[in-house]
C-alpha cells in the first residue's frame, strides 16, 4: 500500500487550523456575494452566517451517522464503517470549498453515501436512498450531484480511513497483552493477581474496540480528519477509551503500550506523542452540541434561509450559463458564416485551379498529339522515301540486265 505521507489525502486534505479557517471564510463569502447578485434585493438579516452553515452541514454529518447505523442494522455487509467514513470525509471536502448556499446539504450527504459505496465496493443503490431519505429529489439530479461532488475532490477518492487504522491497533494491543499473559504463564497458577488483571484486559479488548470506535465518529463530526492523519486519530480514540474503561486504565496498560510501541527516540520523545494525542482529542471534542435547547428550532430556520438562497443562486446560474450558451451559440454562427464565405472563396479558387490545370492539360495533350502526328508523318514519308529508292534500284539493276542480256545475243548473232 502506498505511504500516507504520499497519498493525496496527506498532500492535499490536510491544514492547519489557520489554513482552515481561511478556506471555509473564503468559501462562504464567494456565496454571499453570489447570493447578492443573484438577489439584488437580499438583506443581510435573509443571508446565512458562516457558524450557522458549519452548524447545518454538522447537523447532517450526524444524520449521515444516523443514517449508516441504522441501515448497516438491518444488513451487516452494506452501510459499513468503511462507508462511513469515506462518505463523509467526501462531504466534509466538498463543504471545505463550497456553501450549503450553493447546495443542500442533505442531497450533498446522499450522493457522497452514493459514492462512497461505489469505492468501496459495496451495494448502494439509488432506489436504497431516494425513495427513504429525499423523495423529492430526482434520479439524474442525484446523479448530477454526484458528478459535481466528483469535481469539487478533484477526483481524488482514496480515503484512508480512521476505522481500518483502529482495526490494526487493537490487533497489535492483543498481541501485546498475550506475550505479557504469556510471561506470567507461571505464576498465574499461583494465582498471581497481575496474571489474573492481564487476562480481565485481554476480555475487555472487545468493549473497549467499541468505545473506540464511538470515538473516532465523533471525532469524524469535528475538524481532527483536516488536522491529524488517520492514525492519529484512531490512536487518540484508543486512548480516549481506554480511559473510560477501568480494566485498562487503572494499570495504564494501553499508555505502556503506547509508549513501547510508537514512543519516540530522545529526549521529550514521548511527552511530545502525548501532547500530540491530546491535541487530536481537544480537536475531536470540539463538536456541536445539536442537543442544547432551542438549537432543532434554530436549525429549522436555517435550513429554511439555506433553501431559499439556493433556489437564487440556482436561478441566476442557470440565467448565466443560458447567457453563455446564447452567446456561444451566436459565436458559432458567426464562426459558421464566416467559414461559409471562406469555403466559397476556397471553392472559386479551386474551380479556377481546376480550369487552369484542364487548360494546360489541353495545352499539353494538343503539343503532344501534334508532336506525335509530326513523328507518325516523318516516319511515314521516310518508309516512302525508302521504298521509292529500292524501287528505283529494282528497275536500275533489271534495265542494266535487259542491256547486257541483249548486247550479248547481238554480239553472239555478228559472230555467226
Amino acid at each position: 500500500m502506498q505511504a500516507f505521507e504520499t497519498s493525496t489525502h496527506a498532500r492535499h486534505w490536510l491544514f492547519t487550523n489557520e489554513q482552515l479557517a481561511e478556506r471555509r471564510k473564503a468559501t462562504h463569502d464567494k456565496a454571499v456575494q453570489k447570493a447578492s447578485l443573484a438577489s439584488a434585493s437580499a438583506t443581510t438579516d435573509e443571508m446565512v452566517g458562516q457558524e450557522e452553515a458549519e452548524l447545518l452541514c454538522t447537523y447532517y454529518e450526524q444524520k449521515l451517522q444516523e443514517l449508516c447505523h441504522d441501515e448497516n442494522a438491518r444488513d451487516r455487509t452494506r452501510f459499513t464503517n468503511r462507508v462511513l467514513a469515506t462518505a463523509q470525509t467526501y462531504y466534509k471536502r466538498f463543504y471545505l470549498l463550497t456553501s450549503p448556499m450553493e447546495e443542500e446539504p442533505k442531497f450533498v450527504m446522499l450522493a457522497s453515501l452514493y459514492l462512497a459505496g461505489k469505492v468501496e465496493e459495496e451495494r448502494i443503490q439509488v432506489d436504497d436512498l431516494l425513495p427513504k431519505y429525499a423523495k423529492q429529489l430526482k434520479r439524474d439530479d442525484l446523479l448530477a450531484l454526484e458528478l459535481r461532488l466528483l469535481e469539487a475532490l478533484r477526483f481524488q477518492m482514496a480515503v484512508r480511513s480512521p476505522f481500518r487504522c483502529l482495526a490494526g491497533l487493537m490487533q497489535d494491543l492483543h498481541a501485546w497483552l498475550d506475550e505479557k499473559q504469556h510471561g506470567h504463564a507461571a505464576a498465574a497458577a499461583e494465582g498471581d493477581i497481575e496474571a489474573a488483571k492481564l487476562v480481565a484486559a485481554i476480555e475487555a479488548l472487545e468493549s473497549l474496540h467499541q468505545i473506540a470506535i464511538k470515538g473516532v465518529c465523533a471525532s469524524l463530526c469535528t475538524d481532527a480528519p483536516f488536522t491529524h492523519s488517520p492514525q492519529q486519530v484512531a490512536l487518540a480514540a484508543v486512548l480516549g477509551a481506554a480511559r473510560k474503561h477501568p480494566a485498562l486504565h487503572d494499570a495504564g496498560r494501553v499508555e505502556a503500550w503506547v509508549t513501547q510501541r510508537f514512543g519516540a527516540s530522545g529526549e521529550g520523545g514521548m511527552e511530545q506523542l502525548h501532547a500530540l494525542l491530546s491535541q487530536v482529542e481537544v480537536t475531536s471534542s470540539m463538536r456541536a452540541d445539536l442537543g442544547a435547547e432551542g438549537t432543532t428550532e434554530r436549525l429549522k430556520g436555517i435550513d429554511t434561509k439555506l433553501k431559499r438562497l439556493t433556489k437564487q443562486i440556482k436561478r441566476a446560474e442557470q440565467a448565466q450559463e443560458a447567457q453563455r450558451a446564447a452567446a456561444e451559440e451566436e459565436r458559432m454562427r458567426a464562426k459558421d458564416g464566416a467559414t461559409k464565405g471562406q469555403d466559397d472563396l476556397l471553392k472559386r479558387q479551386l474551380a479556377e485551379a481546376r480550369a487552369s490545370a484542364k487548360a494546360y492539360a489541353s495545352a499539353q495533350h494538343a503539343e503532344q498529339v501534334k508532336e506525335e502526328v509530326g513523328e507518325c508523318t516523318a516516319a511515314k514519308k521516310q518508309r516512302v522515301d525508302g521504298g521509292a529508292a529500292v524501287a528505283k534500284s529494282e528497275v536500275k539493276s533489271e534495265v542494266k540486265s535487259e542491256v547486257k542480256s541483249e548486247v550479248k545475243s547481238e554480239v553472239k548473232s555478228e559472230a555467226l
